[in-house]
C-alpha cells in the first residue's frame, strides 16, 4: 500500500474544475493544484486569471487534501501574469483574498513602479478578454495566429490541437494597447520601463496578430465577390500586416 507516499498532480486544474466541485477530488488523496496555461507553446495571450483564482479557493474550501500549487511547464514564457498570480494564491488568506480587480492594482504597483491608474486599467481590460476564456471552453493556450497557417482562405487552426478561434472582443486589445501607450511617461524607473516595454509589445503584437484573423475573411469576401480593387487593397494591408510583425 503505497497511500500515504502518494501526492497527484492535476496538471490542468484551473481548466478542469473538478476539483471546486468534487468533495472527495482523487479519492481523498494529497493533490498538487497545477495550471497548465499553455498547452503546445503557443505564442500570444491567453489566460484564466479570475476564475483560476475563485476555482483554486473554492477547492480549499472543499476539504484539505490540496498539498499546494504548481505550474505545468508547457510555454511558459509569456503570460507572465498568470504565474505571478497562481504562485501568490497560497500565500492569500482565503477569508480575506483580494479580489481580480485588487489583485491587479497590486501588481501593476509591483511591475510598473508606480501607482497609475491608467496601467491598471489596460490590465483590467485583458483580464475581462484575452485572459478570461470561458470556463466551458477546452481551450489549451493562446489562440493561434492566422498569418502562421498553410496559406488558406478559412483558418480554423495552425497546429492539429489548437484553435485560431477569437473568444474575447478585440476591441479590448486595442483599447488596452493605447492605455499602455498613452503612459510611457509616466514609467520611469529602470525595472518598471523594462516590464512595461515587455508588456506593451505582447499587448500590440496581440492587437496586430487579432486584426489579421479579422482581415483575411473580408479579403475571401471580396475574392468571392469579384471586387478586384477592395481585393488588392484589403491584400496590400495583409501584407504590410505580416512585415510589422
Amino acid at each position: 500500500n503505497y497511500g500515504d507516499r502518494f501526492v497527484a498532480l492535476d496538471l490542468n486544474a484551473e481548466a478542469s474544475k473538478y476539483a471546486k466541485w468534487d468533495t472527495d477530488y482523487f479519492n481523498g488523496r494529497p493533490y498538487i493544484y497545477c495550471m497548465l496555461n499553455n498547452s503546445g507553446g503557443h505564442n500570444g495571450m491567453f489566460g484564466r486569471l479570475e476564475s483560476t483564482m475563485n476555482s483554486y479557493f473554492e477547492a480549499l474550501g472543499k476539504g484539505n487534501n490540496i498539498q499546494g500549487i504548481g505550474a505545468t511547464p508547457e510555454g511558459i514564457e509569456n503570460n507572465t501574469i498568470l504565474y505571478e498570480m497562481l504562485f501568490e494564491l497560497p500565500w492569500m488568506d482565503p477569508t480575506k483574498r483580494p479580489t481580480a480587480d485588487k489583485w491587479l492594482e497590486d501588481y501593476a504597483h509591483a511591475r510598473y513602479g508606480t501607482n497609475n491608474a491608467t496601467a491598471v486599467s489596460a490590465l483590467q481590460d485583458l483580464k475581462n478578454s484575452v485572459w478570461n476564456c470561458p470556463e466551458n471552453s477546452e481551450q489549451r493556450g493562446a489562440s493561434e495566429a492566422v498569418i502562421l497557417a498553410c496559406p488558406t482562405w478559412e483558418v480554423d487552426n495552425v497546429s492539429t490541437w489548437g484553435t485560431s478561434k477569437i473568444f474575447w472582443d478585440t476591441y479590448d486589445i486595442l483599447t488596452a494597447a493605447d492605455k499602455l501607450i498613452s503612459v510611457k511617461q509616466e514609467i520611469t524607473s529602470n525595472v518598471g520601463t523594462e516590464n512595461y516595454n515587455h508588456d506593451l509589445i505582447d499587448v500590440v503584437r496581440q492587437a496586430l496578430v487579432d486584426y489579421a484573423a479579422e482581415l483575411l475573411p473580408l479579403i475571401n469576401d471580396a475574392r468571392l465577390a469579384g471586387n478586384t480593387a477592395e481585393y488588392r487593397r484589403l491584400y496590400e494591408l495583409y501584407l504590410q500586416l505580416m512585415l510589422d510583425l
